[in-house]
Formats: structure tokens, sequence, C-alpha cells
């Protein structure tokens, strides 16, 4: 639907913005306990400008629910999506350990950013390998609000491993095992330990669990919303043609109804 290379960059910088603040806020209260608050929100907006104009994906794909059955073709595509990701989660959380390191002169960040980026990437190859997709939707938009519903219980499933993480830091940030203990057992200091580990849940949960297909669907119709390729109600409109005869809806799909249309948007190239 995006046309022009004006389009694309406007769709790429918009998704990065989203995704930048949400990043950056919920990143900045994780790393506050790590690196400090003005490093994490720095940190969580560079990245999420930065996938937002190198890595972000142009096509959309909706996380609607997963396939707990765990049948063959699930475990042979999470074994595949396992091969395909670790290594470069892994060398990506070992350098950028070796970049905190160099920044704050902290030992132990290389252990702490491989341990983070395995995690991320297991996390990642589950998903992928064992979610599927609705075939026909029922109503529209159906797919991206199940994933916007599945934000919440993704991020829970993550919350113990993030507690986890952050506690890990604290001990490697630690200079002996004892100060570790004094830190955690400050009540003040173990409910920092919590929030923080909420704040890192609800980013992954984000970026896993579909929040990603939400900003991008939000960022498309911002981004066809602004070039007038389209009306800011879409449904509404796609329904009015409907009334009219222009449009026939199957579930929460559209089609044209006349055969002269049909072959005429056939036609048209894709890009």
């Amino acid at each position: 639907m995006l046309s022009t290379s004006k389009q694309k960059l406007f769709y790429k910088l918009i998704s990065g913005l989203i995704l930048g603040a949400i990043t950056g806020i919920t990143s900045g209260l994780f790393l506050s306990l790590s690196l400090g608050l003005f490093e994490g929100l720095l940190g969580g907006a560079v990245l999420g400008l930065l996938y937002g104009a190198i890595g972000g994906q142009d096509l959309i794909y909706p996380f609607e629910k997963f396939d707990f059955s765990f049948s063959k073709i699930s475990r042979v595509k999470f074994l595949q999506e396992l091969r395909q990701n670790l290594a470069p989660f892994a060398m990506a959380g070992i350098f950028g350990g070796i970049i905190l390191e160099r920044l704050n002169g902290q030992p132990g960040r290389s252990l702490f950013g491989l341990s983070v980026c395995l995690f991320i990437g297991i996390f990642y190859s589950l998903i992928n390998g064992f979610k599927i997709d609705i075939s026909i939707p029922s109503r529209p938009n159906e797919g991206i609000l199940r994933s916007a519903r599945k934000v919440f219980p993704i991020s829970l499933i993550i919350y113990p491993f993030a507690v986890f993480l952050i506690l890990e830091s604290v001990f490697l940030r630690g200079s002996t095992l004892s100060l570790s203990f004094d830190f955690i057992n400050s009540e003040a200091n173990l409910l920092r330990v919590l929030l923080e580990s909420l704040g890192i849940s609800i980013s992954i949960g984000i970026y896993l669990g579909g929040g990603l297909a939400v900003v991008q669907h939000i960022a498309l119709r911002l981004t066809l919303w602004f070039s007038k390729a389209i009306p800011w109600d879409y449904a509404g409109f796609l329904n009015y043609c409907t009334e009219r005869l222009l449009l026939q809806r199957v579930g929460g799909r559209y089609r044209f109804i006349h055969k002269l249309v049909q072959e005429h948007f056939a036609s048209m190239p894709m890009e």
C-alpha cells in the first residue's frame, strides 16, 4: 500500500518514534538500576529509531494465538528458529556487554548482555515456532486486536525471568557477595527490582508478544492518512462501500464485487 519512497520513509520513522518512546520509557526504568535512567532512555530511543530506520519489517505479522498441542510441525519450526536466531542474539549480547563495560567501567557486562540476549533469542524462537494465525478473520482488525491482547499475558510470562536477569545484574555489579545480599535485603531496593522487572518484561512483551504488529498497524494508518490515501475511519469507509455494493465483506476481509475492478487492481504492480 506504500507506493512511494517518501511514504515508506515516513512509515519507518513513525514506527521508530513509537517504538523508541515505548522502549525508552520501559528500558529506562529497567536500566536505571544497572546503568542510569538517562542511559536507559537514550538506549531505548536509539534502539526504536534504529529498528524503524534499518530493521523495520514491511509486512505486519499479527500474533493471534499459540499452538499448545506442540505438534511435530511446531516443534520443527521452533528448532529451525532457534538455530537461526540463537547465534546472532548471543553475538549481540556479548558485543553489547563489552561496549557497556567500556562505557561505565563495570565488569561482568558481557556476561549479563549474553544472558539477556540469549533469553530474548530463545523466547523469540519459541513464539515464532508455536504461534499460529487465524485463516479467516470474523471482523475487521481482528488479528491486530488479538495481538494487542497478547502483550499482557506474554509480559506476565516474561516477568519472573526479568526478575532473575535484574538480580543477576545486581550480583554482577556488587563487589562482594555480601554487598549484593545487603542490597536485596533492603525493602526499597527489592521493590525497585520488582518494578524494573516489570519495565523490561513489558518492553520485551511489546516486541515479541504482538505489540510490534500494533505499532506497525498504527504507523501504516498514520502514513496513509497523512498522505490522503485513506480516511481515518478506514473500517467505516469500507463498510460504507459495502452498503453501496462496491465491496463485499467476508468475515473481516473485503473484496471488490465487479470483475472489471478486480482485474484492474490485479494488473497493478506490487511496488
